[in-house]
């Protein structure tokens, strides 16, 4: 599955505010994109859309907001 994940919250600048993962399920899709060091996760402040994929499991997009 390919996932877009972004923030719901106020996005300040140098962070992420979206990725796209490519990912077994919900849980490893969230767990990928808590590995960029800009991209603060809160489940309750995150909206996840999936999509339906195949193949090895890596981060497709990152979305970063330079200051």
């Amino acid at each position: 599955m390919i996932y877009l994940i972004s923030r719901t919250d106020h996005v300040d600048y140098d962070e992420y505010d979206a990725v796209v993962v490519k990912a077994k399920n919900r849980k490893e899709a969230v767990n990928l994109a808590r590995e960029l060091k800009y991209f603060p996760i809160n489940v309750k402040n995150m909206r996840i859309l999936a999509i339906r994929s195949k193949g090895k499991s890596d981060i497709i997009l990152g979305s970063f907001n330079a200051g």
